[in-house]
């Protein structure tokens, strides 16, 4: 695809991006692969690769790094993945929900804008879990965009209304939120918690002192709506859905039109879960381990899903 001039420019200025160090790094990439010891039948059209390279700023050994996780993950995790999967229709239910959602357009830094409406996950029929699946496919599908790659994406956390059931113990949310932060192939550009409760507040204020101040630059918190709009420069708030105050399209329209993107999407998405072929029998033990460290995490994930 032909990508218009303004994020040919943001490549070039953010991620040193060029037309030369694109195919030699691809070129680079495909012949990593090729030598790998367990990667067997994985992905290799230029905008997957493009979302490691991209996600690292052509740092070939971080992009081939967390490709590997990436693909470890799938293969052990498949239930997080639901684009090849029974899980998928599932996902969708709750999709239509409004519960997570990409905004109509984009920013003007590029960036996609996700909308996480908490409270949309019915728990009488569904699971925390079920919300986290969604979430993952979303992004997944938002960075088949090279725009999005290029740009990133931020989310709006909409907590309002929420009740202990949707909620995560601390420990197991920054363990989750690690573990998928070393398999994602995107740029994170801020998460924005709007409509916590006090407490939840007081305590997540207190979690974001201990931050890098890389991820603290990209982590805001707001009591509510009004308080966001009146201090967050990063939006343009009329993209949000009309219900939200929003100027432009209802969240039926916004829901709809992304529907039709993961339609189109979706033989892509499907071919990454397909091909996703690995020799167990050389997965170096370190790497077993790490995983086994993941699967501690996932059950006591599974665990808080009961309680």
């Amino acid at each position: 695809m032909t990508l218009d001039n303004f994020f040919i420019e943001k490549a070039k200025n953010e991620l040193r991006e060029t037309e030369t160090r694109k195919e030699q790094s691809l070129d680079q990439f495909r012949e990593w692969i090729s030598k790998h010891a367990f990667l067997k039948d994985v992905r290799q059209d230029d905008v997957h690769l493009l979302q490691f390279l991209r996600a690292k700023k052509y740092n070939m050994n971080d992009a081939t790094q967390t490709f590997e996780r990436f693909y470890l993950a799938r293969k052990k995790y498949a239930q997080f993945f639901p684009e090849n999967s029974p899980n998928f229709d599932r996902a969708m239910k709750i999709f239509r929900s409004g519960y997570c959602y990409p905004l109509s357009g984009r920013d003007a830094e590029g960036c996609r804008i996700v909308l996480v409406q908490t409270k949309r996950l019915d728990l009488e029929n569904y699971t925390v879990f079920d919300g986290i699946r969604l979430s993952i496919f979303v992004m997944a599908a938002l960075i088949e965009e090279e725009e999005t790659q290029i740009s990133g994406v931020r989310v709006i956390y909409d907590h309002q209304d929420i009740t202990s059931k949707h909620m995560l113990l601390p420990k197991d949310l920054m363990d989750f939120i690690d573990m998928v932060k070393t398999i994602t192939a995107g740029r994170q550009k801020g998460s924005y918690i709007v409509n916590l409760p006090s407490i939840a507040h007081f305590l997540l204020d207190l979690a974001r002192s201990a931050l890098t101040e890389k991820l603290k630059s990209r982590l805001f918190l707001y009591h509510n709506w009004d308080e966001m709009k009146e201090q967050c420069k990063d939006f343009d708030f009329k993209m949000l859905p009309k219900e939200l105050g929003g100027g432009e399209k209802t969240e039926t329209e916004m829901l709809d039109e992304f529907e039709k993107f993961v339609e189109k999407k979706f033989d892509i998405l499907q071919e990454t879960a397909k091909k996703s072929e690995l020799d167990w029998s050389k997965v170096p033990i370190d790497k077993l381990k790490a995983a086994q460290n993941d699967d501690e995490v996932i059950g006591s994930f599974r665990k808080l899903e009961i309680d």
